[in-house]
């Protein structure tokens, strides 16, 4: 899998409410720039922060206008 296909899938699972197994395709070290919020390093970080995001949201729908891969970076602009 590409990282931008990683990226991919990692929306679709936190759009499913799984966190965990959105949080299993991150890196260990990951970098998880979520603007304007500080950044996030490490997966277990991620999946607190995120956790705390949706709480007991029952619809979780992010819109991706743009995606832009080089390298091991994905860019990845969504509402």
């Amino acid at each position: 899998m590409t990282p931008g296909e990683i990226v991919t899938r990692f929306i679709e699972r936190i759009e499913a409410l799984d966190v965990d197994g959105a949080v299993s395709l991150l890196a260990l070290d990951v970098l998880y720039d979520n603007v304007p919020m500080p950044d996030i390093v490490g997966r277990e970080q991620v999946r607190a922060v995120l956790t705390s995001f949706m709480g007991a949201a029952q619809r979780v729908e992010w819109n991706v206008l743009r995606q832009v891969e080089s390298g091991s970076t994905v860019l990845n602009e969504r509402i």
